[in-house]
């Protein structure tokens, strides 16, 4: 498991901490949209991240939109018995 990633809901968001502004903040990957959250300590981090999705998601449903998920990276592929076994 990766500590820099957290999930929620679908969503995956990258975890970084800014020495210059002396936070922590969240980007959530795999959308086209921006969604972005920062907090001053890391306990806080996971609530923030929860409530940006959610918010997010009750943008999405006002606007009648559909919202997008974060891929995960995985990818599933069926193949056919004689292609898989040379696989």
């Amino acid at each position: 498991m990766n500590n820099d990633i957290i999930e929620y809901k679908g969503f995956i968001a990258s975890l970084h901490y800014s020495h210059e502004d002396r936070c922590f903040f969240g980007k959530v990957e795999g959308i086209d949209g921006l969604i972005t959250f920062e907090v001053d300590n890391a306990k806080d981090l996971e609530i923030n991240f929860k409530e940006a999705i959610d918010e997010y998601l009750e943008d999405c449903k006002e606007l009648r939109v559909e919202p997008q998920k974060s891929f995960s990276g995985k990818f599933a592929l069926r193949l056919g018995r004689g292609l898989h076994e040379k696989a």
